[in-house]
Parts: C-alpha cells; structure tokens; sequence
C-alpha cells in the first residue's frame, strides 16, 4: 500500500517506509509602523511548507540502496516535485 509520493518516487513499505512525517507550517505578515504606536500587521499569505520525514531502511526487507539512489538523483536535480500523502482507512471486518 502507498504512503506518499514525491515526484514520481512512491514511498512504499516496500521501497522506503518512513516512521515519522513532520510538517512545519509558516504565514507571512507584512507590517506598517506606525509614529507612537506599535507597527500594524496584515496577513499577506501562506509562506513555504517545511516537511520533514524520517526512516529506518532495513535492504533486507525493503528496496534497499536503490530506492536511495533515486531520492539522492531526484534531490541533486534541484527540481521541485509536488508531495501527496496517501490517507489510508483501514476497517475491520466481522
């Protein structure tokens, strides 16, 4: 079952299973000073998303050294790919 994505690299508990998936969220606010009295801020809009993951990798039960050579080629490119997380919903059966 998928996990995530980046770009076309699927994080997969075959390929590269991450344990913890952090996301720092930021907002931009734009401020007027003001003679006297404190500066007036305005939101302007979201600024850029840190996401952060982290992972064991064991080659003998997952993808192993090549699925990290496809994230350290996709990382040197420079390019930027979009990241979708895949919400599973598991149900138990009767």
């Amino acid at each position: 079952m998928p996990m995530a994505a980046l770009g076309l690299f699927v994080f997969h508990l075959k390929t590269t299973p991450y344990q913890t998936l952090q996301i720092n969220r930021r907002w931009r606010y734009g401020f007027n000073s003001q003679l006297g009295i404190r500066p007036a801020y305005q939101f302007i809009g979201s600024d850029n998303d840190d996401i952060s993951l982290s992972a064991t990798l064991y080659p003998e039960l997952t993808g192993g050294r090549l699925s990290l050579i496809a994230l350290e080629v996709m990382a040197e490119s420079g390019k930027a790919g979009p990241f979708l997380m895949v919400k599973a919903i598991f149900t138990a059966c009767s």
